[in-house]
Formats: C-alpha cells, structure tokens, sequence
C-alpha cells in the first residue's frame, strides 16, 4: 500500500487490502420440454425467486429443449 508519510512506521493501522463481492443468482427460471408422444402436451414449468434481497428481479433463465 501506499503510504507517503514514512515515519508512520508499522505501528499505525491502515487498510491495505479492500475487495468486494457480488453474486448474482436468477430471480427467475423458466423451462420448456417437448414430448413427440404427446404434442399438445404444454410441458412449461416456472419457478419465482425466493429472499431476492433487494436484488432487481429482471435476471431470468429460460431454457428450451435443444439437441
């Protein structure tokens, strides 16, 4: 860290490492299957976010059935 005042020595505290996290999860997921047995079948499933904790609720997961 810098410290420009060199005659503090190490007997003065003073932060010299500041890092700081976040973690953004889903606050809502929602899943589509398909069936070629049963077409009509509507195989949508959704689930809301629970204790989002301030977090805006725009962060969505939606997973179609690929290959």
């Amino acid at each position: 860290p810098f410290n420009p005042d060199t005659s503090a020595g190490a007997e003065t505290e003073c932060v010299s490492m500041f890092r700081y996290e976040a973690h953004v999860r889903p606050s809502s997921v929602q899943s589509q299957d398909y069936t070629f047995k049963v077409p009509d079948w509507p195989g949508m499933y959704e689930q809301q976010g629970e204790s989002l904790n301030g977090q805006l609720e725009q962060y969505e997961i939606f997973d179609y059935p690929g290959r």
